[in-house]
């Protein structure tokens, strides 16, 4: 005897393989293609020549990605807005879609500012990504931040690295670098920050 599935099982099983179709269609399709406008945009971040920042890097992430070093603009004094000018150059067309890690950590006590983002996150509103690095492209990946106003005086080190989801690349020339389970982050300057001015002492000292 033949049982006859209810009208419902099969709009159900119709649903449920057009959204596995449109799903495949949307990971295929999830790539950003920038326009004219926006490629314009980009390029005054796109170096002719190798820069020679103040911190020099020189990491290798997976043999194709080098970060070059790093520019900081603005006093690193908690509260204000400080600029950093990340250098990165490809060594192949880059395929995958890389997030841009950045671990603000103090070294004074268990404290971390966290700065990840994607290329030109602010400038580009997160959709210039690593896929539209092609071979020989220096960037010039400037991001800005209000460093938190309860941010330790004293030294601080920035850690960097490359990620996708739970991957890390990997650090693949002799750079210092972190060995942890989750994977590998490159060790970059220490940098001092700034005590914040007591107004209030200041105004007392003065009377």
């Amino acid at each position: 005897m033949k049982t006859q599935l209810p009208p419902l099982v099969f709009v159900a099983i119709a649903l449920l393989l057009a959204g596995t179709f449109m799903g495949c269609q949307r990971v295929e399709d999830s790539r950003i293609e920038l326009t004219q406008s926006q490629w314009q945009r980009i390029q005054p971040h796109l170096l002719d020549d190798r820069p020679e920042p103040e911190y020099v890097m020189d990491v290798e992430f997976d043999d194709d990605i080098e970060l070059i070093g790093l520019d900081i603009d603005g006093n690193l004094l908690p509260g204000e807005l400080v600029e950093l000018t990340w250098y990165w150059k490809a060594h192949d067309d880059i395929d995958r879609d890389w997030q841009i890690f950045i671990h603000f950590d103090s070294q004074q006590e268990a404290f971390r500012q966290n700065l990840d983002h994607f290329p030109l996150g602010e400038e580009m509103n997160n959709i210039y990504r690593t896929y539209h690095w092609r071979d020989g492209d220096i960037i010039a990946d400037v991001q800005r931040f209000r460093l938190d106003e309860n941010y330790p005086a004293g030294d601080a080190l920035f850690y960097v690295g490359l990620f996708r989801g739970n991957t890390r690349a990997d650090v693949t020339n002799d750079a210092r670098a972190t060995e942890e389970e989750l994977g590998p982050r490159a060790i970059g300057p220490t940098v001092q920050i700034e005590s914040p001015v007591d107004d209030g002492a200041d105004q007392g000292a003065v009377e």
